[in-house]
């Protein structure tokens, strides 16, 4: 037990501020077997935010507590700390009796990373408790594991818009492109924020299927729905701007093709070289390569970047009718 006085004279919070205050690891250890339930949870926050490494043993064994917040607190403090050593425990708390300790169990999990917890957390997407599933999407997102795209594909149907909401934000952040038409099905979701983020993910995904929902989520009722939709679609015209080149030449040789100024400036040394006889293995090379790509990469770079500026003239187009709307209200 802590000094009993100590406590008396103070309350737990002021007690465990002054030992985090110290940097007491050891004093903070001890408070988590406190006989005050309010000073082990506080012990153990603190832990957490101290960031230890001494303290993940005692915290581990803080997880099989009596008291509810105490659990819950180690399970937070556990996923701060990051240390690999939690996660066997971490899945065990998964099946904790309380669904606050289940929820920072899963949370804690995906802050540490570790791929071991990958099944178990797909399996808490089923919890009867709607924080245990969202957090439990959340950790997938995180961990970036591919084999919970498709449960969380399925968590996309969830009753509960803020695990919808997680799930679409996880698989953007997975990026698998699985997702891509559930989540353009999501763009129609009756929740404006798993509206946005389902937009956002598109974005991320980079897919170009999404663009023609996207440029009719420029008319969603919602702003941040339509301001989402035009972010995304900037992110998949700058992705296929920046892949457009990227096949067949070397980094040197892009840069060249995308600029006339540039292509000019090297055909004209060749040219040179070529006239004086000087011509190095060097430019030889450089000629070659270019002549050979010059005609088909030029002709499929014009054409892609027609589309994108299309779709670009599109999407202003649709905003300036959104803002103009929006003033005659």
């Amino acid at each position: 037990m802590v000094g009993k006085k100590k406590i008396e004279e103070k309350t737990a919070e002021e007690y465990i501020e002054e030992l985090k205050a110290r940097g007491d690891v050891e004093g903070l250890i001890r408070a988590l077997k406190d006989r005050d339930e309010d000073v082990r949870e506080k012990a153990a926050e603190a832990l957490g935010e101290i960031g230890d490494k001494r303290a993940v043993e005692p915290l581990i064994k803080a997880l099989e507590d009596s008291n509810w917040w105490v659990r819950k607190g180690a399970a937070h403090a556990l996923g701060k700390i990051g240390d690999e050593r939690a996660v066997e425990p971490l899945i065990k708390a998964l099946e904790d009796s309380n669904w606050w300790v289940r929820g920072n169990a899963a949370k804690a999990l995906g802050e540490i990373g570790d791929k071991r917890a990958v099944e178990p957390l797909i399996e808490a997407l089923e919890d009867e408790f709607s924080f245990v599933r969202w957090t439990a999407a959340l950790a997938l997102g995180k961990i970036g594991d591919e084999r919970a795209v498709e449960p969380l594909i399925q968590a996309l149907e969830d009753r509960d818009e803020d695990v919808r909401e997680k799930a679409a934000e996880a698989l953007g952040e997975i990026g698998d492109k699985r997702a891509v038409e559930p989540l353009i099905k999501a763009l129609k979701d009756s929740d404006e924020i798993v509206r946005w983020t389902a937009a956002e993910a598109l974005g991320e995904i980079g897919d170009s299927r999404a663009v023609e929902p996207l440029i009719e989520a420029l008319k969603d009722r919602d702003e941040d729905v339509r301001e989402g939709a035009a972010e995304a679609l900037e992110k998949i015209a700058k992705r296929d701007k920046g892949e457009i080149l990227g096949e067949t030449l070397s980094e040197e040789e892009r840069k060249t093709l995308k600029s006339p100024k540039a292509l000019k400036k090297t055909l004209k040394k060749i040219a040179k070289q070529i006239l004086s006889g000087e011509l190095s293995e060097e430019g030889r090379k450089t000629l070659e390569r270019l002549a050979a790509e010059i005609g088909d990469v030029i002709e499929a770079a014009q054409a892609r970047l027609r589309e994108i500026e299309d779709v670009s003239e599109e999407v202003q187009a649709r905003l300036r009718e959104i803002e103009d709307a929006e003033k005659k209200k």
